[in-house]
């Protein structure tokens, strides 16, 4: 009544809650000292939503770690942990250039001068607790999961859009938050930044105590981005610049929020830059889009401090000497709701908007707001802190050149839920606006716009009243300019923030859960599923365990269902299965036999709350179990939610009905466990009773045919129904060779039984077993296998004239037992006399025909039997021989003399064909056929014989005799003369190789050895009929040359042989060197070939004769020869000539007065140097004469005389690098 009370209420609940309250597994990842980083964070796939009561969702990889160490986690996600989903950004603004940007209204804001807020704020900050249902690797994947909305599925929607022209990007995040027993902080712990899909969250859920042991928890300055424009060149103030591209140089950029994700922003460690502007009108301007802050606009003015718990503070105005159109400061990031906090969403803090700049290359960056922090632990003890504080906006200097400052960024939201704190623990939690930048290198009248506060953040908290805590939400100061002297030019100071004290019960179901609401109650029962009434030993028998997770609690983990069984049953199989969603394999088992119980324990499992686990357990009674009832008990064991480290895999149970040895508390209160488990001393639901077995009868089998030839196919074997024993009957069908040892046949266990073919006599039965020592053996049947006789015979040569035939039996028997036979001649005529009994059957026939005799033969011991037919001919007795000579032109000794076979008979066959080919010289040699061709098949037999060779005299004469047989006693001859010729003897030497360039010659190396008169012919390539072999013409390589002689009498005999022609080595000389004289060239003939050797002649003036690029320096003109020649002694010859250049005889005085007498200037040689190039020049430098020097110059120029003196040369020979100057004079 207990347990039907304790399930009803729980079903009660489930239904009056509107959302049932989501557990995970409680105490998960056990008791832990937890490191820096605890989550893992997946983002959605592009364009994912999670619709109202979805269930599944396709993740991306998580982000690699980054440079600067911030690990976005590295434990994947698995079926029955808790993942937390939440809507980052989904928030709608009014994107108008004007007052009303932002709300949509002209006067909001803290100061109502407009230009912030938004006008819907959607999903924006709905977050809710989910149960993964499957694993997903760190690479990503399909997460499937159960929550606390209709159907199992989320309360609210979720979606993932990159933003258009209308409205910002629509961001959520999935991330893994560990369920730890316990937990101690051994280091502090940090989120990495949010990068606007992922990022920026801590969040962990402790099932018992968390000591902070002095340590913080840290989220500050990694939520929404902080905003910057890059340097500009910046012109008047300008005011009403609420939303405008990027590219515009008269704004900076807006600050990262809940409406959106602007092109420029700064995560605290990395400028991050968009390709897209990312807000609706555009990513610059003064215009706070929803809680992130505006940017400066120009010249220089400060930008808006972000919002969350409280509104940012405005920026400050521009530099006053550049005009007077204020305010022109970033507007401040709004509030993230209209009057009062809303527990149900968690928004990150506002990023501040950035500096005007035209002196920072980089821009001057807004702060970065603050994350978010989610503890949901039973108790905690220590002192710790929990940072959610938004980044200072940066200050308005680079070096001493004075720009805005950027704004700071918001406190972020810190959700505690503590269900038990120690009195004695402090805990301090801040969520601080960041301060605005400062401008500190502002003179004197010439003041820069500075950074507005970051609004305050949010701190829900569900504590005691008694807890000490001190929270800290403080709106973030206005910079200052010059630095800390309190003149804030305009900027304003962020609004504090709120703290919210709430009771559990203030939240809406689905997130109520944490705490002992979420400790796992099990109820476990056991009941016997065997038939009603009494069980013999040798029985199956199965229980039916079910453990049942009550509803609205957390998963089980670890769970281990403990059996114990009476000692006689042995475990044939434990299946499990559980309802809901969660997957099972195979469980292990651990079997104990203790105190006279079969102890059995079986897991773990994982129950999730609501579903039941079914453990199959069957069992074979032992033999050896007395006789009367069996009891049976079961309890369930799962990890204790609140386990320490000093036992991290301590198991506990309900404490109703639990086995003696088994914890009942929960470790961390000693409070007792729910539940119950189930007694079988006290109950008979599971109750078995053992009665004796009465013995196995009627068991006998039956085949109707029992005797095989070669192969017993036989048919199926009957058994019949047993009766007696258990009533469950096993079968076992043996086999014996002999009929007397039996063995048991595999898998021949069905109460028939179907034989597979043999080839040998078997004998079978069956073996019914019923219960333990209840066994009976059928009668035996035996399959009688005999081979089948092979039944053949031969057939004997007959013709008419016979006295008889005799056929000779070659029939065999494997087994070598006796055979009968029967024998039919094919002659009905003869009366009885066709048939005989005897093994060899002779018959007499009286006419010439073709019979079919048959014979049976028959086993003596099984009666299989063969019969062979075969067809018999009486030949007639008249044969007739007759040949002819196949190739009677050309019975040339050496080739094959062939003969032609024309016999015939009157009737049937030729039987056999004696050959004697020489009869008169040899009648004692012959060639016997004794299987000639059949008559009428149309083809006659070519017999081929080749005599001895001879070579002299020309022609032999020999007798060839046929005797042709149809029968024992016909046969007939036929005798003929031929003539035979003498064969020509060759032979054919090897010719040896020569080079291509040899002269044609005549091949040598064939003859006829036996002076047989005759003609030779050859051919092959270069060689021409009658025997010349050209080189040239065969070309290089290795040729055939064929030799065939023929002899007058006809016949010819044929040889072959190869020649291989080498090529030539090839030389490519230049045909003329030219030198001076004295000097030398070495001479560089370009050759090919292998295996070469040099020789130069003349070797006078050569610096070597048998190289092959030897230098030549001779004293007059030579002619060199080079003879070139390879390895196979083939040779090449080319020559070159070197002039010798003698130095030119230049005169200095000539006299062209025309009396014949040196009237022209010769140089003697000159004309021997190519192309030498001759100018004269006067005294003024003038060229008077110019051109190639091929005879002497005449002293004119042109047709004209030159007058007497001094004239000057240059001699240019190009091709020799010479050169030649001086004078020379004309006298007349």
């Amino acid at each position: 009544m207990i347990k039907s009370a304790l399930i009803t209420a729980f079903n009660f609940l489930a239904v009056s809650l509107s959302y049932a309250q989501i557990c995970g597994t409680p105490g998960l990842d056990g008791a832990a000292n937890a490191a820096s980083a605890v989550n893992t964070y997946y983002p959605p796939a592009a364009k994912a939503s999670i619709p109202e009561g979805g269930r599944s969702v396709t993740l991306l990889a998580v982000p690699a770690t980054d440079a600067y160490n911030n690990s976005f986690g590295s434990q994947q996600i698995k079926a029955g942990d808790m993942v937390l989903i939440i809507q980052m950004q989904d928030a709608q603004i009014n994107y108008d250039n004007t007052i009303t940007y932002g709300a949509g209204i002209p006067n909001s804001g803290p100061d109502g001068l407009g230009g912030t807020g938004y006008k819907y704020i959607n999903n924006t900050g709905y977050f809710e607790y989910a149960i993964a249902t499957n694993d997903v690797p760190l690479t990503g994947g399909n997460l499937n999961f159960r929550a606390a909305g209709l159907n199992k599925g989320t309360v609210h929607a979720y979606v993932n859009q990159p933003g258009d022209a209308y409205r910002g990007k629509r961001t959520f995040q999935i991330v893994r938050v560990p369920q730890y027993s316990n937990l101690l902080l051994t280091s502090n712990i940090s989120t990495p930044p949010f990068n606007g899909s992922v990022g920026g969250i801590v969040a962990f859920d402790v099932s018992g105590s968390m000591n902070f042991n002095g340590r913080k928890i840290d989220a500050s300055s990694k939520g929404f981005r902080g905003g910057y424009g890059l340097k500009a060149n910046s012109g008047n103030n300008v005011a009403n610049i609420y939303a405008v591209s990027s590219s515009s140089t008269q704004a900076s950029g807006k600050g990262e929020g809940i409406a959106g994700t602007p092109k420029f922003m700064w995560d605290g460690y990395n400028e991050v830059t968009l390709p897209e502007e990312g807000l609706p009108r555009g990513a610059f301007g003064k215009g706070a889009p929803a809680n992130g802050g505006g940017g400066g606009n120009d010249h220089n003015a400060g930008g808006g401090g972000g919002g969350n718990g409280g509104y940012g503070g405005v920026g400050g105005n521009g530099v006053s000497t550049m005009g007077s159109d204020f305010p022109n400061g970033g507007r401040p990031g709004s509030t993230t709701y209209q009057n009062t906090p809303d527990l149900k969403r968690l928004i990150m803090g506002g990023g501040g908007g950035g500096g005007d700049a035209n002196n920072s290359l980089s821009g001057v960056k807004g702060g970065v707001g603050g994350g978010l922090v989610l503890i949901n632990v039973g108790s905690i003890t220590g002192s710790g802190i929990v940072l959610a504080n938004g980044g200072n906006g940066e200050i308005g200097a680079v070096g001493s050149a004075p720009d805005g400052a950027g704004g700071g960024g918001a406190g972020g939201t810190v959700f505690l839920k503590v269900s038990n704190p120690d009195t004695s623990s402090t805990l301090t939690i801040e969520a601080k606006g960041g301060n605005g930048g400062d401008t500190p290198t502002d003179k004197q009248g010439n003041k820069h716009g500075t950074g507005g506060g970051g609004g305050g953040g949010l701190v829900f908290f569900s504590m005691p009243q008694t807890a000490k805590v001190s929270i800290n939400i403080l709106g973030g100061k206005a910079g200052s300019t010059p630095e800390n002297s309190g003149e804030k030019h305009g900027a304003q100071d962020g609004t504090n923030g709120q703290s919210i004290r709430y009771n559990i019960a203030d939240l809406p179901a689905y997130l109520q859960s944490g705490g002992a609401s979420c400790y796992p109650i099990l109820h476990t029962t056991l009941k016997s599923q065997s038939p009603a009434g009494n069980v013999f030993k040798g029985s199956k028998v199965e229980y039916t365990v079910q453990v049942y997770n009550a509803q609205n609690v957390g998963n089980a983990g670890g769970v281990m269902v403990e059996g114990l069984f009476s000692q006689y049953l042995l475990c044939d199989s434990i299946s499990a299965t559980i309802t809901g969603e969660t997957k099972v394999t195979n469980p292990g088992s651990i079997f104990e036999v203790s105190h006279g119980k079969l102890n059995i324990r079986t897991g773990p499992f994982n129950i999730p709350s609501g579903d039941t686990l079914t453990l199959k357990l069957k069992f074979t009674v032992n033999c050896a179990a007395s006789l009367g009832i069996l009891n049976a008990s079961a309890q369930a064991l799962y990890l204790d939610p609140t386990r320490t480290a000093s036992d991290p895999q301590r198991l506990i149970t309900a404490k109703t009905d639990a086995f003696g040895s088994a914890k009942t508390s929960y470790e961390a209160n000693n409070s007792p466990v729910p539940g119950g488990n189930y007694d079988g001393e006290s109950t008979t639901q599971e109750d078995i009773k053992i009665i004796a077995t009465p013995a196995v009868s009627s068991n006998s089998i039956a085949l109707a045919k029992t005797v095989f030839c070669d192969t017993g196919d036989a048919e199926l074997i009957k058994g019949s129904t047993p009766s007696g024993g258990n009533g469950a009957y096993q079968y076992q069908w043996q086999s014996s060779p002999d009929g007397t040892t039996f063995n048991n046949i595999p898998g021949a266990t069905t109460i028939d039984y179907d034989p597979p073919q043999s080839q040998s006599s078997v004998s079978y039965r069956r073996v019914v077993i019923s219960a333990c020592d209840s066994t009976s053996k059928s009668n035996v049947i035996k399959v009688v296998v005999g081979p089948t006789p092979i039944a053949n015979f031969q057939t004997p040569d007959i013709c008419l004239k016979d006295a008889s035939a005799t056929f000779v039996n070659n029939s065999t028997i494997a087994d070598g037992s006796n055979l009968t036979y029967l024998w039919d001649f094919g002659d009905p005529a003869s009366g009885t006399k066709n048939f005989s009994t005897e093994k060899d059957g002779t018959h007499l026939y009286h006419q010439a025909k073709t019979y079919q005799v048959k014979l049976t033969v028959r086993s003596a011991l099984t009666g299989c039997a063969t019969v062979i037919e075969k067809a018999f001919t009486v030949n007639g007795s008249i044969p007739k021989a007759d040949f002819e000579l196949v190739n009677e032109d050309n019975l040339c000794v050496d080739a094959g003399i062939r003969f032609k076979d024309l016999a015939s008979v009157d009737f049937g066959e030729i039987t056999k064909i004696d050959w004697y080919f020489d009869y008169d010289n040899r009648p004692d040699q012959k060639e016997s056929d004794e299987y000639p061709e059949l008559r009428g098949s149309g083809s006659k037999r070519v017999y081929t014989h080749f005599y001895p060779e001879f070579f002299t005299p020309l022609s032999k004469t020999v007798k060839v005799r046929m005797v042709v047989y149809s029968g024992q006693s016909c046969a007939d001859v036929q005798e003929k003369t031929i003539i035979l010729k003498a064969a020509p003897q060759i032979a054919f030497d090897s010719i040896p190789a020569v080079c291509i360039n040899d002269a044609p010659f005549l091949i040598s190396q064939a003859k006829e050895n036996n002076g047989l008169p005759g003609k030779a012919i050859f051919s092959g390539n270069g060689v021409s009929s009658d025997g010349v072999f050209s080189p040239a013409v065969a070309g290089e390589g290795i040729h055939t040359i064929n030799y065939e002689f023929v002899s007058s009498n006809g016949c010819k005999k044929a040889l072959q042989q190869t020649i291989q022609v080498f090529a030539n080595p090839k030389i490519n000389l230049n045909r003329e060197e030219t030198i001076l004289v004295g000097g030398s060239v070495a001479l560089n003939p370009l050759v090919s070939g292998s295996g070469l050797s040099y020789a130069w002649f003349p070797q006078e003036g050569l610096s070597a004769s048998t190289i092959l690029n030897p230098v030549a320096s001779p004293s007059q003109n030579t002619t060199y020869h080079l003879i070139v020649t390879n390895q196979f002694g083939c040779s090449t010859t080319d020559s070159v000539t070197v002039r010798v250049l003698q130095t030119p005889q230049i005169p200095n005085v000539f006299t062209p007065n025309g009396d014949g007498i040196n009237d022209t200037w010769n140089i003697k040689y000159l004309e021997s140097y190519p192309s030498p190039m001759l100018t004269l020049y006067n005294r003024y430098g003038d060229i008077v004469y110019q051109g190639i020097y091929t005879q002497g110059w005449n002293g004119k120029k042109g047709n004209q005389d030159l007058p007497e003196g001094a004239y000057y040369y240059i001699i240019n020979i190009p091709e020799k690098t010479l050169k030649y100057s001086g004078s020379v004079t004309i006298v007349r």
